[in-house]
Protein backbone atom coordinates (compact mmCIF):
# COMPACT_ATOMS: atom_id res chain seq x y z
CA UNK A 1 0.00 0.00 0.00
CA UNK A 2 1.24 3.80 -1.16
CA UNK A 3 0.38 7.09 -0.37
CA UNK A 4 -0.26 8.93 -3.73
CA UNK A 5 0.01 12.71 -4.21
CA UNK A 6 -4.22 12.42 -4.57
CA UNK A 7 -5.23 11.04 -1.56
CA UNK A 8 -3.65 11.06 1.41
CA UNK A 9 -4.29 7.72 2.96
CA UNK A 10 -1.98 4.65 2.19
CA UNK A 11 -3.90 2.44 -0.87
CA UNK A 12 -3.31 -0.77 -2.99
CA UNK A 13 -4.30 -0.11 -6.72
CA UNK A 14 -7.84 -1.16 -6.44
CA UNK A 15 -8.92 1.11 -3.60
CA UNK A 16 -7.19 4.11 -5.56
CA UNK A 17 -9.00 3.20 -8.47
CA UNK A 18 -12.16 2.92 -5.99
CA UNK A 19 -11.47 6.13 -4.69
CA UNK A 20 -10.67 8.20 -8.19
CA UNK A 21 -14.07 6.42 -9.00
CA UNK A 22 -15.75 7.97 -6.17
CA UNK A 23 -13.94 11.63 -7.09
CA UNK A 24 -15.22 10.92 -10.45
CA UNK A 25 -18.55 10.40 -9.42
CA UNK A 26 -18.52 13.93 -7.25
CA UNK A 27 -17.78 15.74 -10.44
CA UNK A 28 -20.15 14.41 -12.37
CA UNK A 29 -23.24 14.97 -10.31
CA UNK A 30 -22.30 17.87 -8.53
CA UNK A 31 -20.60 19.88 -11.14
CA UNK A 32 -17.42 20.54 -8.70
CA UNK A 33 -14.22 20.52 -9.39
CA UNK A 34 -11.79 17.20 -9.14
CA UNK A 35 -9.93 19.01 -7.07
CA UNK A 36 -12.17 19.76 -4.84
CA UNK A 37 -13.79 16.54 -4.81
CA UNK A 38 -10.46 14.55 -3.62
CA UNK A 39 -10.50 17.32 -1.22
CA UNK A 40 -13.72 16.52 0.40
CA UNK A 41 -12.72 12.49 0.13
CA UNK A 42 -9.32 13.32 2.07
CA UNK A 43 -11.37 15.01 4.68
CA UNK A 44 -13.81 12.48 5.12
CA UNK A 45 -11.37 9.39 5.13
CA UNK A 46 -7.81 10.78 6.04
CA UNK A 47 -6.60 8.32 9.04
CA UNK A 48 -8.73 6.06 8.44
CA UNK A 49 -6.69 2.46 7.20
CA UNK A 50 -8.09 0.26 4.45
CA UNK A 51 -7.69 -3.39 3.51
CA UNK A 52 -6.74 -4.46 -0.10
CA UNK A 53 -9.29 -4.20 -2.64
CA UNK A 54 -11.99 -5.23 -1.98
CA UNK A 55 -12.01 -3.72 1.67
CA UNK A 56 -15.05 -3.71 3.73
CA UNK A 57 -16.55 0.12 2.33
CA UNK A 58 -16.70 -1.58 -1.01
CA UNK A 59 -19.45 -3.47 -0.64
CA UNK A 60 -21.20 0.59 -1.37
CA UNK A 61 -20.45 1.50 -5.34
CA UNK A 62 -18.41 4.00 -5.32
CA UNK A 63 -21.67 6.75 -6.34
CA UNK A 64 -22.90 5.83 -2.86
Amino acid sequence: MARTGEFQMALDEGMLAYFREMADEMVTRFGIPRAEAVARINRAYTGQEFGPYPDLMCHELPEY
